[in-house]
């Protein structure tokens, strides 16, 4: 199993690096993110969250690391207590 990470659809969109088997919490890359950009995300997330059978009240803390955007991880680390 290797990573996989999705192709520029257009110049400055976000894109996911991701674990073909979901060993790896997915990584959302800088850019501009689209709807189906974090539909993707989403459910790549889901599939590390069962592959890990992560505990619900688990799940957004193993994926609060997961974004590479600067203002992404600002607004993460400015809300983290009541994420």
């Amino acid at each position: 199993m290797s990573f996989t990470t999705t192709s520029l659809s257009a110049a400055g969109m976000a894109t996911i690096k991701y674990h073909d088997g979901g060993k790896s919490a997915p990584i959302l890359n800088d850019g501009i993110i689209t709807p189906s950009i974090l539909q993707l995300w989403h459910k790549k997330t889901e599939i590390y969250f069962d592959v890990k059978n992560l505990a619900a009240e688990d799940c957004v803390k193993n994926i609060l690391s997961c974004f590479s955007s600067q203002a992404l991880v600002n607004w993460v680390n400015e809300n983290e207590a009541t994420l």
